[in-house]
């Protein structure tokens, strides 16, 4: 059973140390035990018992083997879990979102449309220069190419000189 194992007798004790090996194999072999417990049980430290287990080709196909058990038992576990988990069930949340929702839209559809201040004809023309032109008479007509709401003056007449769209940056209008 332990023909790769090399084990150097020394005067000092040299059979306490294989008897230590033996020790360590037959716990993790037979009782199936875990490294840092068997380091506990013999007093030694845990990688001393990796070490010795390295040594020894039995040890990957037993650490495998616990392994795969594990993974077993946590698949079982996952399986149970699942199925007596009951999830908090959501009652109505979905209708109470959209019904907030819903009232939140509202209230701010109320606080655009409310009109906080007032902009003059003057003014949006002003604004909006580069969408108008002046007709023969020197007024302001709405380019009829633009697609522009009901809000906007079609005309604009003005008594007093309006800058044109080449000086509209360089003079400003008076108020």
């Amino acid at each position: 059973m332990f023909k790769n194992m090399q084990v150097k007798k020394s005067s000092r004790g040299g059979g306490k140390k294989l008897d230590k090996i033996l020790e360590i194999e037959r716990l993790f072999f037979e009782e199936h035990l875990k490294q840092k417990e068997i380091a506990k049980i013999i007093d030694v430290s845990p990688q001393y018992v990796s070490q010795v287990l390295k040594n020894n080709p039995k040890a990957k196909e037993e650490k495998d083997l616990k392994h795969k058990q594990s993974v077993e038992r946590k698949k079982a576990y996952n399986r149970d879990y699942y199925k007596k988990y009951e999830r908090p069930k959501k009652e109505n949340t979905d209708k109470q979102e959209f019904e907030a929702l819903q009232a939140q839209l509202a209230q701010d559809a109320k606080l655009l449309s409310a009109p906080s201040h007032s902009i003059s004809n003057e003014q949006l023309v002003y604004y909006n220069l580069g969408a108008y032109t002046r007709n023969k008479n020197g007024n302001l007509v709405l380019d009829k190419t633009i697609n522009a709401t009901a809000d906007m003056p079609k005309s604009f007449n003005r008594h007093r000189i309006v800058p044109s769209q080449k000086t509209k940056y360089r003079v400003c209008m008076e108020r």
